[in-house]
């Protein structure tokens, strides 16, 4: 199959964006708190370098 005319729309896609995830995926990812201390630790880290 060949796109005969580049002025056709190919395909359409929609999405949502919602303000916080679900509670089965949150439970899997780090809260705030423990990023920015991870994020800390690492700037400490690279100080010494």
């Amino acid at each position: 199959m060949l796109l005969k005319d580049s002025n056709q729309p190919i395909g359409v896609s929609s999405y949502t964006i919602k303000d916080q995830l679900p509670r089965e995926l949150e439970k899997l990812l780090p809260s705030r708190a423990d990023i920015q201390e991870k994020l800390r630790a690492l700037d400490i880290a690279l100080a010494y370098y």
